[in-house]
């Protein structure tokens, strides 16, 4: 979350969820008591990691898919 009334300057926040877990992360302090509902609607920047639950079958049907014969 950016923090200022211009963007060529200001504080930025960042929200990270890890095991369920939201933490705030400013600066050097981390917290992990707060409401999330408070500040998801306000982001800068949303980041997004693909879960693949059998990451091992995954990779195997990717490899099977780029095979080219010649």
């Amino acid at each position: 979350m950016h923090i200022s009334q211009s963007t060529a300057e200001g504080h930025y926040i960042a929200y990270i969820n890890h095991d369920e877990i939201w933490s705030e992360c400013n600066d050097e302090k981390v917290t992990t008591s707060f409401d999330i509902n408070q500040v998801k609607d306000k982001a800068y920047y949303y980041c997004y990691r693909r879960v693949v639950e059998d990451y091992a079958t995954h990779i195997e049907q990717n490899a099977l898919g780029n095979i080219v014969e010649k």
